[in-house]
């Protein structure tokens, strides 16, 4: 979600596509103008929203190796 990637990225220096706006409205922005492509190109979806990175490393490690292959959603 938008709101996790603000708070995962912060709103220090360093984030180009951030400057100058409020990083959330931004980040919205990016996901709806992307969000058509990742879903049509994702072979498998994990929701990170309030997981710490190793287990959002381990839910995707997870989602794999239980996926058959193909497409899974």
């Amino acid at each position: 979600s938008p709101a996790e990637a603000a708070r995962r990225v912060g709103t220090g220096s360093g984030r180009p596509l951030l400057e100058g706006l409020a990083p959330e409205a931004r980040l919205k922005a990016l996901l709806d103008a992307r969000l058509t492509l990742y879903a049509e190109v994702a072979h498998r979806r994990v929701v990170t929203d309030g997981l710490t990175a190793e287990q959002v490393a381990d839910a995707v490690v997870a989602a794999v190796a239980d996926g058959a292959p193909g497409r899974s959603r």
